[in-house]
C-alpha cells in the first residue's frame, strides 16, 4: 500500500503536467491547415475600425482527432497599418476564457492573433496571405526562437444577418506561450533596451533571414515589428509581419522610405553594422536549410504556381548572392546602432 502511494504521488505531478502542457494553439494545430467556424457580430466588430472594445464570438472546428470543439470567445481588432487597411476583413485577436482553458486541461497561455485577407481581390489576397504564412514557417525551421502559426480555412457568419464569408486566414502564437517554450521573460514596459544586451548570434540569424525576405519594415532600436524577450542575461528578437517583404511582394507594399529603396524586393541589411564581418557562421546555417526552405514552398499546395516561381526566383537570386561582400553594400549609413538604446514599449 505504502509503494502505491508513493508510486502516485509520483505519477500525480506527471499526470497534471502532461494534462496541461496543450495549449489552444496546439489543439488547433494541423498538419496542412484546420477548417474554423466563427459567428460574431460582424458589423459591431469592423463598423468602426479604431474600436479596441472586445466583442463575444461562438468558435468550433474539429481537432487533429476529429473531436469538434465549440468555445465562447472574444474577438477585438488589431493592429495599425492593417487595420485601416483590410476594411473587408481586419486582422483580429482572439481571447479565449482561461477558466474555460483550465477547464479543459489546457495551458493558460489565452491570445491568439489572426491574420485575414488583405486585398480586394481574393485570388491575389489568399496568395498575399500563403506567402506571409510561409515566411513564417521558413523562419520556424530556421530557429526555435519564432512565432509557430497555423493555416486556417474559415467561415465567418454574421449572427444578425446571415451572411457568411469564407477565406484563408492563420493564426500567429501567443507571445506568453512563445516565452514559456523558450524559458524567457517578459519585459517590464519601462526596461531600457541596450543593443550590446543582445545575443549577437540570434541578431543575425534574424537579420539575415529579413535580409532573405527582403524585408526593411523592422527596426530593432524602437522594437518595430520585432518582439523583444529576455532569456537569462540576454535579449532575443522575434521577428513578425512580413507583408512588406519583397518575399511576399503585396500589391499595397511600398519601399521603407528611409532609405534608398526603389522596390520592395530590394535587399537591404539592417542588422548590427559592426557585426556583419561576423556573418559567415550565419552563412552557413543558412546554406545548410537551403533544401528544408524550397521545400516548404514546393509543398505549399495551395499557393498558386506563379507565386512558387516568383518565390523561387527570390530564393535563388539570394543564395547565389550570398556572401558577407555583398551584404555589406547594403548596410545603410547611419548613426552607430550599437551604442544607442531604446524604451520598451
Amino acid at each position: 500500500m505504502k509503494t502505491l502511494r508513493t508510486l502516485l504521488l509520483v505519477l500525480v505531478p506527471f499526470i497534471a503536467n502532461t494534462q496541461t502542457s496543450q495549449s489552444i494553439f496546439d489543439l488547433l494545430s494541423n498538419e496542412d491547415y484546420t477548417a474554423v467556424n466563427m459567428e460574431l457580430d460582424w458589423s459591431a466588430v469592423t463598423s468602426d475600425l479604431r474600436n479596441e472594445d472586445k466583442h463575444h464570438a461562438h468558435l468550433t472546428f474539429k481537432d487533429a482527432e476529429g473531436t469538434k470543439q465549440a468555445w465562447d470567445i472574444k474577438v477585438k481588432l488589431r493592429g495599425k497599418f492593417r487595420r485601416m487597411k483590410c476594411t473587408e476583413t481586419p486582422p483580429f485577436k482572439l481571447y479565449f476564457d482561461k477558466k474555460d482553458l483550465a477547464s479543459a486541461g489546457l495551458t493558460k497561455h489565452n491570445d491568439l492573433k489572426l491574420v485575414n485577407f488583405c486585398y480586394s481581390d481574393k485570388e491575389i489576397a489568399k496568395n498575399i496571405l500563403l506567402k506571409e504564412y510561409l515566411a513564417y514557417k521558413m523562419y520556424g525551421a530556421i530557429t526555435d526562437i519564432s512565432y509557430r502559426v497555423q493555416l486556417l480555412k474559415i467561415t465567418y457568419k454574421d449572427t444578425v444577418t446571415g451572411d457568411k464569408i469564407k477565406q484563408w486566414a492563420f493564426l500567429i502564437e501567443d507571445t506568453a506561450q512563445v516565452r514559456d517554450r523558450l524559458s524567457a521573460d517578459k519585459l517590464s514596459k519601462d526596461e531600457l533596451v541596450h543593443l550590446d544586451s543582445f545575443d549577437k548570434n540570434q541578431v543575425r540569424i534574424m537579420a539575415l533571414f529579413q535580409y532573405m525576405i527582403g524585408n526593411a519594415d523592422w527596426k530593432l532600436q524602437i522594437e518595430k515589428n520585432v518582439k523583444i524577450i529576455k532569456q537569462k542575461n540576454q535579449l532575443l528578437a522575434i521577428p513578425y509581419d512580413f507583408d512588406f517583404s519583397g518575399f511576399v511582394n503585396a500589391p499595397y507594399a511600398r519601399p521603407n522610405s528611409n532609405y534608398s529603396l526603389t522596390s520592395v524586393k530590394d535587399r537591404i541589411y539592417l542588422g548590427f553594422p559592426k557585426d556583419v564581418i561576423h556573418l559567415d557562421p550565419t552563412i552557413d546555417l543558412f546554406e545548410s536549410k537551403k533544401k528544408t526552405l524550397y521545400k516548404l514552398v514546393k509543398t505549399q499546395k495551395h499557393l498558386s504556381w506563379d507565386s512558387k516561381v516568383e518565390i523561387f526566383s527570390y530564393l535563388d537570386e539570394f543564395f547565389n548572392e550570398l556572401n558577407v561582400k555583398n551584404i555589406v553594400r547594403t548596410v545603410p549609413i547611419e548613426d552607430d546602432t550599437e551604442e544607442r538604446s531604446s524604451t520598451v514599449k
